[in-house]
């Protein structure tokens, strides 16, 4: 280094080297939080530097190496099983339960609550106990205590309900500074699962618009997934359409989708699951209009091959089985 001849004592260092040696110097003085958040903020600047002006060799060399896995640590690597909220149906992550209104996607989030509160069972499958956090934002306290004793929920700590109201008042939005609020009393609660209702009471701005949805939910999915834990949002399909509404932004960043609808003319109802860790099924769904519940008759493919067998069978044996037997 050099006080580049004026005499002042003050150094200029000459290389990128230099200078990252002059720093390093300066931080080890300082408190070992201290010294680690002034790197990874010098790493930003420099990273954001880059972003707008383009590579500069000299910055580019004050950065650390960029961090890669090799792929035989990733092969030799153990990883415990999955920790899968509902098994082979709802994995940790973020998920989309989306619909048409009014047919019976938040009895469903009640249903999926209840049975994470009880340690019970989702669609015949065990679940593990824990906590849940349930943003029912289209809800009052009156309508949750009246679906919540139909579906016959004991009255045990283990589920936190936020209202709109309070939702507003205390976070905002999910994709402003209130999303990060939320996270952090997400992580300090422990919950195993979110449940988010609705979609548009939720966050501001234009859904259609990718780079903008892309940043509002992409924290979200990163964090259950980091926690092992799933946040399932609640959204609509359009009055004209059969299929997530601004699913362009959306479909790139979850991780598990199901949607629930009834096919054209018919009284059956189907949940259509797909997603990163779950195989792709249709789930064949009949309302106990006494328990208040969903029940799963079973894959919708199988229970549709096995109808159109006994049509067939029956049509024969109504129009030519006499026929057929005498010759």
């Amino acid at each position: 280094m050099s006080d580049n001849g004026n005499g002042n004592g003050k150094y200029t260092p000459e290389t990128p080297e230099q200078a990252k040696e002059y720093l390093e110097g300066y931080l080890n003085f300082l408190p070992a939080d201290v010294r680690g958040n002034i790197r990874r903020y010098n790493d930003a600047q420099i990273v954001r530097h880059f972003k707008g002006d383009g590579s500069d060799n000299h910055l580019e060399s004050l950065l650390p190496g960029l961090r890669v896995i090799r792929a035989k640590d990733i092969l030799s690597k153990e990883f415990p099983p999955m920790p899968w909220i509902v098994p082979d149906i709802l994995a940790p992550g973020l998920a989309f339960l989306y619909g048409k209104p009014k047919l019976g996607k938040s009895w469903l989030t009640l249903q999926l609550t209840h049975s994470i509160l009880t340690g019970g069972k989702v669609f015949g499958k065990d679940v593990e106990q824990g906590r849940v956090l349930y943003l029912a934002l289209e809800d009052s306290e009156r309508r949750l205590k009246d679906r919540m004793k139909k579906q016959g929920w004991p009255s045990s700590d283990g589920v936190d309900f936020m209202l709109y109201e309070a939702f507003r008042e205390q976070i905002g939005s999910l994709n402003d500074a209130g999303g990060k609020r939320l996270l952090a009393f997400v992580e300090s609660q422990k919950y195993r699962l979110v449940i988010v209702d609705t979609f548009s009471r939720a966050l501001m701005g234009d859904q259609l618009d990718a780079s903008e949805m892309t940043a509002a939910i992409s924290p979200i999915q990163q964090s259950a997934l980091s926690r092992d834990i799933a946040v399932v949002i609640v959204d609509h399909e359009p009055k004209h359409g059969d299929s997530l509404f601004g699913s362009v932004a959306k479909f790139g960043i979850l991780d598990t989708s199901w949607r629930l609808y009834r096919g054209q003319g018919k009284q059956e109802v189907n949940l259509d699951i797909t997603g990163r860790d779950v195989e792709e099924q249709a789930l064949r769904l009949v309302f106990d209009k006494n328990a208040f519940y969903w029940h799963c008759e079973g894959q919708a493919w199988e229970i549709e091959r096995t109808k159109r067998r006994d049509e067939i069978v029956n049509m024969i044996r109504d129009t030519g089985y006499g026929y057929f037997k005498k010759g």
